[in-house]
């Protein structure tokens, strides 16, 4: 049998998107990954469901015979014939044990490649505000780990305390009163800025700001905990002016995405824009159904009511030009760029992605009109004077959950974003409104947001067809959603809050 090979890869820190281009590809391609507690979960995601994954979840209090267990797997796997990809996060030669893991490989004769990764040491201090060197402040910076072992070398904190360049510390929160005590007894001066960030680039980061005398008490005031790196030095001032992420309006809050896979992604893109983390639960998938172009000739008008309608029509026309005599419709702003995709302009446009608004804007010049769209509305269309066809192109299907299931989503978010009135129907029958009560609740349209309020629900906002950046924003600007900064910590904001729907009222 042939050896596999073994990438010994870093995940990054925190932030999805952090992860490199040739990580992703691993990934994708991946038969077998042995990855740590620090590894994003999303990462995984992108994993094949046919490979297998086997998790180590060693924290900085374990050591030695997890890693030699490791060492062992990764070699068992390679010579199983597989392709291994040993996920971490952060770098994997930065406090990662990467070395270790490649010097076993090479003597067991087992090929290897590394993948570098974006550490948590530079990264997440820009994360909070703090550049890890910053001209006229500092020319050097120093990477430490902060937690002891007793096969490693203990820390010169007499040399250490010497230094002029930025000091970082990571996985170092548990002895954070032993760091400083002992560069303060050794010469640094207490009143040396720190910085202590938890959760680092990602919705949950925190960051504390004091010194070398009084950090560890604000540590222990706001319960920071693992993973948080420490930052000490003079840029750390800087964070005053440069702080961004956690000004972000969703930063501290997890948003729970209903909507089909492919638009779920593109809302939990914007989620992660904002500051926030996204959490995707469909209720519906989207499959494309068997269906032929009728004669166009016999058309004055075609009608298109959402972007995937419209692909799936393009994707089955031979030729474009059977177009030319015919006024073009689409509703919904994503519908009518879909369409420009293709090098066309629309007629007729509703901002809207209510059907019955589109058909509303037809006039007299649309006698013959074929209406390209997911499910059948015959029953609504006898009110219209016009010739109305109904083109299906694919089946909106549910998705099977049980009640636990969407239970222990609800309660792991405090935004529930839903795109449609059908979405908001499903998950209420499962598991009935009082649930939602303490939510902050967004839908993508007037009509979805309608439905809601018939539950007896707040809408916190609502979008014209579509959730966006102010659909979030406005959702975020209602009382009591965003608490203030005291005594230098970025709060998480609260959950359970009942808000007033300032937008949706």
């Amino acid at each position: 049998m042939k050896t596999g090979k073994v990438y010994i890869a870093g995940a990054g820190c925190g932030d999805f998107e952090l992860m490199t281009l040739k990580l992703k590809m691993l990934i994708e391609e991946a038969e077998c990954i042995i990855y740590d507690r620090l590894v994003n979960k999303e990462i995984l995601a992108l994993a094949p469901k046919s490979a297998e994954l086997i998790y180590y979840g060693k924290d900085n209090c374990e050591g030695g015979l997890i890693q030699e267990k490791i060492n062992a797997t990764l070699i068992e796997k390679a010579k199983e014939g597989k392709n291994v990809l040993r996920l971490k996060g952060g770098h994997p030669f930065v406090f990662g044990r990467g070395g270790e893991e490649a010097l076993d490989l090479v003597d067991a004769g087992i090929e290897f490649e590394i993948i570098p990764g974006v550490t948590s040491a530079i990264s997440v201090p820009a994360y909070a505000g703090i550049p890890i060197s910053h001209r006229g402040i500092n020319t050097s910076f120093h990477v430490f780990t902060g937690h002891s072992k007793d096969d490693g070398e203990k820390i010169d904190f007499e040399t250490v305390s010497k230094l002029s360049g930025t000091l970082v510390f990571l996985m170092g929160i548990k002895n954070i009163e032993m760091i400083t005590s002992n560069l303060v007894n050794f010469g640094k001066i207490s009143s040396t800025p720190v910085a202590v960030i938890e959760n680092g680039s990602t919705c949950h980061q925190r960051t504390v700001v004091g010194n070398l005398e009084t950090i560890s008490k604000i540590v222990e005031e706001n319960h920071i905990q693992s993973p948080s790196i420490i930052i000490i030095g003079d840029v750390v001032n800087l964070r005053e002016k440069l702080a961004w992420f956690e000004h972000k309006a969703l930063h501290g809050h997890k948003v729970l995405v209903t909507s089909e896979k492919t638009q779920a992604k593109v809302t939990s893109r914007l989620v992660r824009s904002l500051g926030g983390e996204s959490v995707e639960c469909p209720f519906f998938t989207l499959d494309k159904k068997s269906f032929t172009i009728p004669r166009l000739i016999n058309f004055d008008t075609v009608l298109f009511t959402s972007p995937q309608s419209l692909h799936a029509f393009f994707e089955k026309i031979e030729d474009i030009r059977q177009l030319l005599h015919l006024r073009i419709g689409v509703a919904g702003e994503k519908t009518k760029e879909a369409l420009n995709t293709y090098k066309l302009q629309a007629n007729i446009y509703s901002n809207s992605y209510r059907t019955q608004e589109l058909l509303n804007l037809l006039t007299e010049k649309e006698e013959k009109v074929l209406l390209v769209r997911s499910t059948s509305i015959s029953a609504e269309l006898a009110v219209y004077s016009q010739s109305i066809t109904e083109l299906e192109t694919y089946y909106v299907d549910k998705v099977l959950r049980s009640d636990e299931e969407v239970i222990a989503y609800i309660n792991d978010v405090d935004i529930i974003a839903f795109p449609n009135a059908c979405t908001v129907k499903t998950l209420i029958d499962s598991v009935g409104r009082e649930i939602l009560a303490t939510k902050l609740i967004i839908a993508s349209n007037e009509n979805t947001a309608l439905k809601i309020k018939s539950y007896g629900l707040h809408v916190n906002a609502f979008g014209n067809g579509e959730i966006t950046e102010e659909t979030f924003k406005t959702c975020m600007e209602t009382e009591h959603c965003i608490k203030g900064k005291k005594d230098g910590v970025v709060n998480r904001r609260n959950k359970g809050f009942t808000h007033s729907a300032r937008a949706a009222s």
